[in-house]
């Protein structure tokens, strides 16, 4: 790291040098410097075959800092810059992860729900969508969490313990509201799936 940092201070500044400052900062725990150098590649060559790697990496960084609002940034620049790249997927998982961690369930549950659409692991994607519904829930934005409810058990009817475990959820809520008719409903249909189950 001495002799890159030498470098650095003799004007040889250049993207190669800044990724690999960053990943020897990186290895020694300095996440703040790593993920410095690691940006400054996108900032020295915007247009670098390293400059992906790079970011990926500095989102990574921010990450172990906890430097939530800044990692977000920089993933959401990543995804949209680079939506075809192979790490896309992986930086919207990294994305739910930062905004549940910043308390920003609205946000994460989105997230969520991009996960359940764009992803072709049906296992995936179920768990995704259970997510994002929480989430809503825990945010207290019911309609939200009911729309994904209802879509969750009309992609997932089985296994069917977990689809009566959606829709009592889901008769709770209507109940929570005071929306009778969904309600009673909602229990009807629980009893027809038990005992046809």
């Amino acid at each position: 790291k001495d002799k890159l940092e030498a470098m650095l201070a003799a004007g040889q500044d250049n993207p190669m040098l800044r990724f690999s400052l960053g990943n020897a900062c990186l290895n020694e725990g300095d996440y703040r410097a790593a993920a410095d150098h690691f940006l400054r590649v996108k900032d020295k060559a915007p247009t670098s075959s390293i400059r992906t790697a790079a970011e990926y990496d500095a989102a990574a960084a921010l990450m172990q800092l906890e430097d939530w609002a800044m990692a977000a940034g920089v993933l959401e620049e990543f995804r949209e810059s680079h939506n075809e790249h192979d790490l896309a997927p992986e930086a919207t998982r990294q994305l739910a992860f930062i905004y549940r961690e910043s308390g920003e369930l609205v946000k994460s549950a989105e997230e969520h729900e991009r996960i359940a659409d764009e992803s072709s692991d049906p296992e995936l994607s179920r768990e995704a969508l259970l997510v994002a519904g929480d989430l809503y829930e825990e945010a207290e934005e019911t309609e939200r969490a009911l729309g994904l409810y209802e879509r969750y058990v009309g992609e997932y009817p089985s296994p069917l313990d977990t689809a009566l475990e959606i829709r009592t959820r889901m008769a709770e809520l209507y109940d929570e509201r005071g929306d009778e008719a969904l309600y009673h409903d909602e229990l009807h249909r629980i009893v027809a799936l038990d005992r046809d189950g």
